[in-house]
């Protein structure tokens, strides 16, 4: 049956230093992204060893993935890095969709998020960017696809949620913005652009139900 928290731990690497945000207001903030969307979590907190920066791809990402083993292994586990060194504008990536839910320990266990990609023109952290990308990330390693991809022509399998098409591209430069998408599916928490003016944090009811029957909620 379906019900349950979804289970979340975030995981800060090394020497990752998140500013004037701390660890406890990132994990509030993801709580409310959840919750918002529908979804109850339990989200906890635990220091990693390892590289602050790593590639984005390759050994060293699997490594970072790998390196945490908790008691329970029903969870997702979030990485909080400091960047990635090759793709320092990249926000976060998920190691699948879904990944191996549940099993900690591998290569491809968790997501990983760069807190240098969520500063802000002023030099700021943005907590709740970063929230709503770690959210974003764990949908995907839970098995959510983004809901349009960004030409407007690849959709997620899900029938209930809304699609925008190339249709909705006002300014024709080939690429949909979530402010182009709002009253499509610009405010969906998997849209594939993270939006300036909004925030992204509804999910359908058949999104919500895949997230409800993973083996990290109960």
């Amino acid at each position: 049956p379906a019900g349950g928290s979804l289970r979340v731990t975030v995981g800060v690497v090394g020497d990752t230093d998140l500013g004037e945000v701390t660890v406890e207001e990132l994990r509030d903030e993801m709580a409310l992204v959840f919750s918002d969307a529908g979804i109850d979590s339990r989200i906890e907190i635990a220091s990693v060893p390892g590289p602050a920066f790593v590639n984005a791809e390759g050994a060293d990402a699997g490594a970072v993935r790998a390196s945490y083993v908790p008691a329970d292994e029903l969870q997702i586990l979030v990485y909080l890095i400091q960047g990635f060194a090759d793709e320092p504008f990249t926000l976060g990536f998920a190691a699948g969709i879904p990944g191996p839910n549940g099993v900690v320990g591998t290569v491809s266990s968790g997501v990983i998020v760069a807190v240098d990609a969520h500063i802000d023109d002023g030099g700021f952290l943005d907590p709740v960017l970063l929230a709503e990308t770690a959210s974003h990330e764990v949908g995907h390693q839970i098995g959510l696809f983004h809901t349009t991809e960004d030409r407007g022509d690849i959709f997620d399998e899900i029938g209930d949620t809304p699609e925008c098409d190339v249709s909705f591209d006002l300014d024709e430069d080939g690429e949909l913005t979530a402010e182009e998408c709002e009253f499509a599916d610009g405010q969906n928490l998997m849209f594939w652009l993270s939006a300036l003016e909004f925030s992204q944090r509804t999910l359908s009811t058949a999104q919500r139900r895949l997230i409800q029957l993973s083996p990290v909620t109960r």
